[in-house]
Formats: C-alpha cells, structure tokens, sequence
C-alpha cells in the first residue's frame, strides 16, 4: 500500500510540473493572468520568470491537501514534525479560536485535531461547507473508527453563523477558522461596519474582524497556526503563542491590533515561501479598490501583462491596476507566440 500510495503522490505532483501556459485551457490561462498580477503588485521584487513555477507548486499543494488526510492513516507515509502535544493539552483545557491559513497541508489540520480527541466546529464559506459535509460523513467518520468523532461544520455566511460558533465556544468547542479565506468579504450595504481596512504587502484589504471581535467578547484565546509542506510526504506545524484578551483591553483597538498581527504573521511566512499559500489564486477579490490611481498601460514592458481568452474573446490584463483590455483572437493567437515566458 505505501508503495502505490507514494506513486501516487509522485504522479500527481509530475503532472503538475509538466503543465505549459501553451497547453492551458482558458481556465487555467485567466486563473494564471490574475494569480500573476497578484504576485507582481504584492512581491514586486520577484521576478515574472518565477510564476509560472509557484503557480504550479500551489495546486500541487491544493491537489495533495486533499489526499493528505486520508494517506495520514497508514503508516509511514507522512511525516509530520511540529504537532505538539502540549499544544493540544492547551485547547483540551481552554477552548478557543485556532485560526490558521491556507498554506501547506492546511485541510489536514482538522483531522489531526478530531484524531486528538478535541470537539471542534470548523467555520467554512458556503461554497465549502457541501463538500466538507461530505469529508465528515465519508472521510473523516471512515477514518476515525476508534474515537468519538466530535466535529461540526458551520456556514460562515448564514444569517445565525455567529449565533452557532458562540454557542460551540460556550460548550466547550473549538472553532478552526482559516482567516485568510475572508468570506463574504466585498463591500455591500449593510456589512461594511463588520470589515477592517489593513494593509497586506502594502495593498490595501477589506477584511473580516469577526475572528478577534468573538475572541474579545468571549474572552477566549485565539491559537494562531501555520502549516508548511516540505517535500511530497512532509508536513510541519508552526503553532504561535496564543493570543488573550485583557480586562485592560478596549474592544476596537484589540480586534484592530489581532486583525493585523495574524495577517502580518501570514505575510513574514509568505516572504520565506511564497509558493505554500492558496490565496494567491483570489488576492484580488478582497483588495480595496486595486490601484486606484490607474497606472498609463506600458506595452513597451511586457512584464506589467497577463493574456488570455475568455468566450471568443482574447484578453489583456494589466498586472499593476488590474484593468483588462479586449483584443481580438486574431491579435490573442500572435501576442501569445510573442509573449513567450511573459505570460
């Protein structure tokens, strides 16, 4: 078994490696036009040559993300470092927010947690919850034959979700957020007071401080945690020291101060490895107003473009304002033989 499941693994990650922008399909060309624009504005100093490789060093982590709970049950297929015990005695005791990211081996944090026995409630957005729903009947009940499964899902966009994740904490419950997912994020009527405005690699996001706002109220502690993949099997924990409210605290200044250290702290980790987070492929949709003060399209620097096609059409995107201009296929299929590693 361990034999076919390291094949396995090894397959999926060539696959990945093997993947040309000449061969992509329309999806993955717009996927990669914005994933591009979004490293060129957050890490400016990387050079372009590099996004095609982090673009597929992601979704070989997405792809392995999803096979990494079900291979951490036979042994001696994934190495684990960092996962402490004293750090699970911790939540045993006081329950709390564990808030962690979208890097490495994120999905598999859930299992292990449920595998140590702490009654957790895992906060998704509603695109996630039907597919988590069905990781926890199928997956994680298989899986966890010999212990109490003690896990909830809740919709982090339905009307009550705050409702059921202070009643989880009430009872006992941990509740895993991933904070950088930033669900129902963009600015609507109604839902701007429930946003904080930060800054992240120097761009400007809306993002939710419901995480810190909870933790205040509760007085519960929030247990920061990253994760990092190694190699094909090898997965470390990075668990920061928890963070807990004081009767000194005022409300707006705590949540304000939490928000940006736990988004500092992803940022620091993504300055060493780029190539672990997910969010890269959607940045964008949580960025206030991208580049505001359009930047005068330079066709002379080809770096500053993303092509591709979308319904008959093809299209330019702008990387340092985001802005997209229409061009026909006729002038898509000859910037495509000229853009080269431009893409």
């Amino acid at each position: 078994m361990k034999k076919n499941i390291l094949a396995l693994r090894q397959r999926i990650i060539q696959s990945y490696r093997q993947f040309d922008l000449t061969d992509a399909t329309i999806k993955q060309e717009r996927q990669f036009a914005v994933f591009s624009a979004n490293l060129y504005n957050a890490l400016p100093t990387l050079s372009p040559k590099k996004y095609l490789s982090l673009f597929k060093q992601v979704h070989i982590n997405r792809r392995l993300s999803f096979l990494d709970i079900e291979h951490a049950v036979p042994p001696g297929i994934l190495h684990i470092n960092g996962w402490e015990n004293a750090w699970v005695q911790c939540v045993k005791d006081r329950p709390g927010i564990v808030c962690t990211y979208h890097t490495g081996s994120y999905r598999l944090l859930n299992y292990l947690m449920i595998q140590a026995g702490i009654p957790i409630s895992l906060v998704v957005s509603a695109k996630a919850y039907q597919m988590e729903e069905k990781f926890k009947q199928n997956l994680y009940r298989g899986l966890a034959k010999n212990i109490h499964l003690q896990v909830e899902l809740i919709n982090a966009e339905e009307s009550h979700a705050l409702i059921r994740m202070t009643r989880a904490l009430r009872n006992g419950r941990s509740l895993v957020l991933y904070i950088d997912g930033n669900m129902g994020t963009k600015v609507e009527t109604g839902v701007s007071h429930n946003l904080l405005p930060i800054k992240f690699f120097g761009l400007e996001m809306s993002v939710r401080k419901g995480l810190a706002t909870l933790a205040f109220r509760l007085k519960c502690p929030i247990y920061p945690l990253i994760c990092r993949r190694l190699r094909n099997t090898g997965i470390a924990y990075s668990m920061h020291r928890p963070i807990i409210s004081t009767q000194l605290d005022e409300e707006a200044s705590f949540v304000h101060w939490v928000t940006k250290a736990l988004y500092k702290q992803l940022e620091d980790f993504l300055r060493q490895y780029p190539e672990q987070w997910e969010g890269w492929l959607y940045l964008q949709e949580h960025l206030v107003a991208p580049r505001q003060n359009c930047i005068s399209p330079n066709f002379e620097n080809w770096n500053a473009w993303s092509l591709y096609r979308s319904r008959q059409k093809g299209f330019l995107l702008h990387r340092p304002d985001y802005r997209i201009y229409p061009i026909t296929l006729n002038d898509y299929d000859t910037l495509k033989a000229f853009f080269g590693t431009y893409l």
